[in-house]
């Protein structure tokens, strides 16, 4: 496997080497200094370039950062006219274990690239192009503190959402059921795990990309119980599933609410729980819900 400084020195000697690029970037966890370096990160790396069309005309130049397991390029995949949006990212998997996320992108819109990730490192600036002093910080990654408008929306769709749950387990379509334990209920407590993570620490961390440090901020109890929200592979785990993420979100919506003056629905969310019990127990032949 290539080490660290052999993949900076390769992407920089094709740069450097070619008079198109005109700014280098990195972002990602490769700038941030608060996570920790392993074996699988990315090189998240922005060629800025002069003339946009004339670079992409061969695209064999990717060949030159070593041989490949995969490729993605999702700007062809999603929008074969990549060439008006003077954007195309190559997305690299190679045979040594290494990745590249290569991004290209005509410098006319070096500004606007500047404001979107403040996990930004310029590498190489050939002619002065970059205005601003850039220094990689993670802010805008830190948890954000909800309003309460947020907060209702949040409640209101996952306690809206569970009898969705209890009918596709009643009616043993459990595809359907498990859906929305994974898309909707999962999404709405992960978001209230965040805020109450986001409240214990002054809302100054981050869980990083699908929540993969949330497990260091959770007590073991907690992430014990989300840890049982993903074993879905029988009607009875799919229900216990159900019931824990039910308690797991109540539990934390209230620390939520507590510490932010907000208001927590309890009415609401007992009838909805009373509901789900009573759909658990509902006779299968059942021609009438009450």
């Amino acid at each position: 496997m290539r080490t660290e400084k052999e993949m900076i020195d390769l992407i920089m000697d094709y740069a450097n080497n070619n008079d198109n690029v005109k700014v280098v970037a990195m972002n990602g966890s490769r700038v941030n200094q608060k996570i920790k370096k392993d074996i699988f990160q990315d090189y998240d790396i922005v060629y800025l370039v002069e003339n946009f069309s004339e670079f992409v005309k061969d695209l064999s130049f990717v060949d030159y950062f070593g041989d490949r397991l995969i490729m993605q390029t999702p700007d062809i995949m999603d929008n074969e006219d990549y060439i008006a949006n003077k954007r195309i990212a190559f997305l690299m998997q190679f045979s040594d274990g290494n990745r590249i996320d290569l991004t290209i992108r005509d410098i006319s819109d070096i500004e606007n690239y500047i404001k979107e990730d403040s996990l930004t490192k310029i590498l190489l600036d050939k002619s002065n192009y970059v205005k601003q002093i850039v220094n990689p910080t993670d802010k805008d990654y830190l948890i954000k503190k909800p309003n309460k408008t947020e907060f209702f929306n949040s409640c209101n769709e996952f306690w809206w959402v569970s009898p969705y749950v209890a009918k596709g387990l009643w009616r043993e379509e459990i595809l359907y059921a498990n859906y929305h334990i994974d898309r909707c209920l999962r999404k709405e407590l992960l978001k209230m795990l965040e805020w109450k993570i986001g409240i214990q620490n002054n809302f100054n961390v981050c869980v990083g990309k699908c929540d993969k440090y949330i497990k260091n901020y959770l007590s073991e109890e907690d992430f014990n119980n989300l840890m049982k929200t993903y074993s879905l592979e029988n009607y009875d785990k799919s229900w216990n599933a159900l019931f824990t993420l039910c308690d797991l979100f109540e539990k934390t919506a209230k620390y939520v609410a507590l510490n932010l003056g907000f208001f927590y629905n309890q009415e609401e969310a007992y009838k909805v729980k009373e509901f789900l019990v009573h759909i658990k127990n509902l006779s299968k032949n059942a021609d009438r819900i009450y």
